[in-house]
């Protein structure tokens, strides 16, 4: 068992836990800043949403979803997309799971 404090989170991607099966990240994106997931990755990510909001858009440009507190979305495994924080004063805070 492994037990995080996750109440002081740093602005961009930090790992907080990996098993090798599975990690556990944060990522805190401030306003009108983007974050893109690679192509490259063979997991699975679940983001899940503390605090702000944000766009995520899938690799056409088409396929959009609004995320919000208490939001959960997935990227799956080999598909690029971008997480942009939406604009405003407050940062898109996330937990994001990996498989």
């Amino acid at each position: 068992m492994k037990l995080l404090n996750v109440n002081e989170l740093l602005a961009g991607e930090q790992l907080l836990a990996d098993t090798g099966l599975s990690r556990a990240l944060s990522l805190v994106l401030e306003p009108g800043q983007e974050h893109r997931f690679s192509s490259g990755t063979d997991r699975d990510r679940w983001l899940l949403v503390l605090s702000g909001e944000g766009l995520l858009t899938g690799p056409d440009g088409d396929e959009k979803a609004a995320l919000g507190p208490a939001g959960l979305g997935l990227v799956t495994a080999g598909e690029p997309c971008v997480l942009r924080a939406r604009e405003g004063d407050e940062p898109l805070v996330m937990l994001c799971f990996e498989a």
